[in-house]
């Protein structure tokens, strides 16, 4: 909220750079109150564009990765096409290619684990402690 906050208040001073990061955090909010899958389609859609319209590549790349963890929890088929886009986005238009074979490397270890999984869905879920990211992955069975 706080975060929030301060680009609320930088926007209303004129800063260029607030309204791209208060459209992520925007989408952020939607996807906690809303399940509505085409409202938090549309919004992510929406926050992409401006981010490539307003040149803001390492923005459009995560507004695309963004999009992509929240489809993904709201089950949405497309999913998948914004994880690709961030990923071609980090590493062509913003040359972040550590971020990009990080991305890489995880999307393979998900594909490795859907490929031998039992029957049912995988949730993986991530957490922060400090400034470690831990990933747990875990398995529901088909009733």
């Amino acid at each position: 909220r706080k975060f929030k906050k301060f680009l609320v208040k930088e926007h209303s001073y004129g800063n260029p750079n607030a309204a791209p990061h208060l459209k992520i955090l925007e989408v952020e909010e939607l996807s906690f109150k809303s399940e509505i899958a085409s409202d938090i389609l549309n919004a992510c859609t929406n926050t992409i564009r401006i981010q490539s319209i307003e040149g803001f590549s390492y923005l459009e790349a995560l507004a695309n990765e963004q999009a992509y963890r929240i489809l993904c929890h709201l089950g949405c088929a497309t999913a998948n096409v914004y994880l690709k886009q961030a990923m071609l986005i980090y590493r062509d238009k913003w040359g972040a290619t550590a971020k990009y074979t990080w991305l890489l490397e995880r999307m393979e270890n998900l594909n490795v684990l859907q490929k031998h999984r039992p029957e049912g869905s995988v949730k993986l879920h991530l957490s922060t402690e400090g400034t470690k990211v831990r990933e747990e992955i875990s398995f529901e069975q088909k009733s």
